[in-house]
């Protein structure tokens, strides 16, 4: 008999690759933006992107 865990981490997992892809974007376009304010959220997020998508 599967776990009721075994049908969630799919949905979960690929919910995690759309946030992390909508993040690489955002990432992006504050890099080519220029407005330093937003650098310094963007290396924070950059650093800690692994718990913040947990």
């Amino acid at each position: 008999m599967r776990d009721d865990d075994d049908m969630i981490d799919p949905f979960l997992n690929e919910i995690a690759l759309f946030a992390f892809a909508k993040l690489a974007k955002w990432h992006e376009r504050v890099s080519q933006s220029g407005f330093k304010p937003l650098n310094t959220i963007s290396r924070t997020i950059t650093n800690h992107y692994q718990t913040i998508l947990n």
